[in-house]
């Protein structure tokens, strides 16, 4: 978890800080949702006030849909994924190409992304992920993603033109500016693009270096072959689609033609080229109300099969990712625990890196934030484990961080060793606890001993989970207790690991059946476990 870690090369090699990309993240999604919530509300005023439109109308339109029209259109829109999948897969260079079931889960979960998050964010997700399975490089990955984008919209562009789709568009009689000034500013553009590109080749050579990547990955669009099985890909994908919304006019007893599905098509992909909402939810309805309007429909048979469209696009969706997902994470569930223990060097440096680097307002910066609830939640069922209440006890805080439980155990009193890697963050407790030590926990001393051992979101990343587990079991005293937070194995597990991932980095995953077998043989017992979050475990271990 370097401080500053690379995010979004996309378009520039910026470096973006680990929880500032988080809060903008979680801050541009509240902004989406509450946008979504606007434009529903105003859809919903509009079509129930000024058309009056009431929701038995729509509940009693929904039941048209019966159970085979649905079930086509979820495998129409589950093939069209796929479709997807698959393309993206053929335009990578075949020495860079990863497994086409890799890419399938990476394009799944990447698309996932785009629609319950901030936009493109996503993508930015899908160009890390293939760097890291396979042998391209983020800029490359990114140029691939880039023109299996242009690749879509060439497709859909020559499906409309080959269905005749664009005569029920109404486009203006002229244009709004004469061709002499479009050629004028397409040439002022191509040149202001070369000398920004030469500026940039001598100021930032780093940035050259990456554009060479990128082009290497864009460049799938002039590769004849790939480019033209591609589209054919994208026209068979698309057509998916059109069919499925298609049948679900014809339920309606609206029967449409191929050329009006693929008109709709495009209006809705006009609608909702620019991801103002969450999911697209608000624009994704109007435009087809719109649309199916302009063909005749009422608007409540149109927001019918607007809601059930949209439904069927987002669910399939999120099912075929879980469906993946839950593979990935099968494959995982082996009888050898230490394939869950991928932690190298490097990724234990970035977090001692990054750590370190945000000591100085660590502690501000977790205090807020919509994850603070989480958060809270975490160390609450540490405290319940560490019971505290008692006087006169002696506690060690391993990996303490920016020092909650260390705090928390001083202003009851208890004397209090305060251990971590980063000086920065030693610092902040200096005075303010009986001891720091700057120690590693997976070579500190464990001569002393003391009534309770707390180690919470440190053994993620150390690279020898026995070593570091079997020292703090041995810290504990007679009557001691030994607490632990720790990332578990699962599915929760595997969404954090993927998460961590994304910032280049791997963590280790835990099962209580591995620690507490680990504990015993240090004559320790695991007695209670609790799990705050889906991705996670506490665990309290005492002397038999």
């Amino acid at each position: 978890m370097g401080n500053r870690i690379q995010v979004f090369k996309l378009g520039v090699s910026l470096e973006l800080d680990y929880t500032i990309f988080q809060m903008s993240l979680f801050g541009n999604h509240t902004a989406k949702l509450l946008t979504s919530l606007a434009l529903i509300l105003g859809l919903a005023w509009y079509l129930f006030s000024q058309k009056g439109i009431s929701t038995g109308d729509i509940f009693l339109l929904l039941r048209n849909f019966d159970l085979r029209t649905l079930s086509l259109c979820a495998f129409l829109v589950g093939l069209q994924n796929f479709l997807m999948a698959a393309r993206i897969w053929l335009l990578f260079p075949k020495g860079q190409r990863v497994p086409l079931g890799s890419t399938v889960h990476t394009v799944f979960y990447g698309q996932s992304i785009n629609t319950f998050l901030p936009a493109r964010a996503g993508d930015v997700f899908k160009a890390v992920m293939f760097s890291k399975l396979g042998s391209s490089t983020v800029s490359t990955a990114a140029g691939v993603i880039v023109a299996d984008k242009i690749t879509d919209i060439f497709a859909l562009l020559l499906l409309i033109l080959s269905s005749r789709a664009y005569l029920f568009l109404s486009p203006p009689t002229t244009l709004p500016v004469s061709f002499g000034t479009v050629v004028i500013v397409v040439f002022i553009i191509l040149a202001v693009g070369f000398l920004f590109r030469n500026f940039l080749a001598l100021r930032f050579g780093h940035f050259f270096g990456w554009w060479q990547g990128f082009k290497h990955g864009l460049l799938a669009i002039f590769n004849w072959k790939r480019i033209f099985l591609a589209l054919i890909i994208g026209i068979v994908a698309w057509s998916c689609e059109a069919i499925a919304l298609l049948l679900l006019c014809k339920a309606q007893t609206f029967p449409i033609t191929f050329s009006q599905s693929v008109f709709l098509l495009a209006l809705l992909n006009l609608a909702i080229a620019v991801p103002l909402s969450l999911a697209n939810l608000g624009p994704f309805e109007a435009a087809l109300v719109f649309g199916m309007g302009q063909l005749g429909a009422s608007t409540a048979m149109s927001l019918a099969v607007a809601t059930t469209h949209h439904s069927l696009q987002m669910g399939i969706l999120v099912l075929l990712t879980g469906f993946f997902l839950l593979i990935r994470s099968l494959r995982n569930f082996s009888s050898s625990p230490e394939k869950e223990f991928l932690v190298q060097d490097s990724d234990k440096r970035k977090a001692i890196d990054y750590f370190e680097r945000a000591s100085s307002d660590y502690h501000e910066t977790v205090s807020k934030g919509i994850l603070v609830h989480f958060r809270n939640r975490e160390r609450s069922k540490v405290l319940e484990l560490l019971s505290l209440d008692q006087p006169n006890l002696s506690v060690i805080d391993v990996g303490c961080g920016a020092g909650f439980y260390s705090f928390t155990a001083k202003k009851l009193g208890l004397s209090v060793h305060a251990v971590d890697m980063s000086p920065g963050m030693l610092k902040k407790l200096e005075g303010l606890v009986d001891k720091v030590s700057n120690w590693d926990i997976e070579t500190m001393p464990t001569d002393l001993k003391y009534d309770r051992v707390v180690c919470a979101g440190v053994l993620d990343f150390v690279q020898k989970p026995e070593v570091a587990f079997a020292n703090l079991c041995k810290l504990v005293n007679e009557n001691g207790r030994l607490v632990i937070l720790c990332p578990r194995k699962g599915l929760g597990g595997l969404y954090y690991r993927c998460e961590k991932y994304f910032f280049g980095i791997r963590v280790n995953l835990f099962t209580k059946d591995w620690l507490s077998k680990q504990a015993a043989e240090h004559g320790l017992k695991l007695t209670k476990v609790f799990y705050p979050l889906p991705t996670n475990m506490a665990l309290l271990f005492s002397k038999r």
